[in-house]
């Protein structure tokens, strides 16, 4: 699938990969995806992040709202856990599957469409549409729901054609 990525998704798959190293996470996971692509938004889907305020800061903030609300959830207390610094992991983040399942929507939306390539917009759409992992626990701190991204992006789209 990655040779399907136009030339500049590749780069935002690869800084995720970089963005879940740099965490520690054993794996890249759709959270990272979505940090890569807040990074460097292009085209319809970095138009698109920037009107809804998606912004690589806000999304972090959401990231870390949500984790604490987890930890929460089975009792662990964020204090404590926050004097234990990150660890820089050893080796490259095997693909979680949170990611593998929102590079698969992605694929799908891009055949959809009839796009010989990936791209962006075909990105922000395949994370919008993650059930597992963070990113919907993300999208309901961040007040955004997979359809009204959805909408936004395919409404880009038509603007520019």
């Amino acid at each position: 699938m990655f040779e399907t990525f136009a030339p500049d998704l590749k780069g935002t798959v690869m800084r995720a990969r970089e963005k879940a190293a740099l965490t520690g996470a054993p794996s890249l996971e759709a959270e990272h995806l979505l940090l890569g692509l807040a990074e460097f938004p292009a085209g319809a889907a970095g138009r698109v992040m920037a009107r809804l305020g998606l912004s690589e800061a806000r999304i972090q903030r959401a990231l870390d709202e949500e984790f604490e609300a987890a930890l929460a959830r089975v009792g662990v207390n964020l204090p404590i856990l926050a004097r234990i610094p990150p660890r820089r992991r050893r080796g490259t983040p095997q693909w979680g599957r949170s990611a593998k399942l929102c590079l698969k929507r992605t694929q799908k939306e891009a055949v959809a469409r009839g796009d010989r390539k990936i791209a962006y917009e075909h990105l922000l759409i395949g994370l919008a549409h993650t059930r597992v992992g963070t990113i919907p626990g993300v999208l309901k701190i961040l007040d955004m729901s997979p359809e009204h991204i959805t909408l936004e992006v395919v409404k880009e789209i038509k603007k520019g054609s």
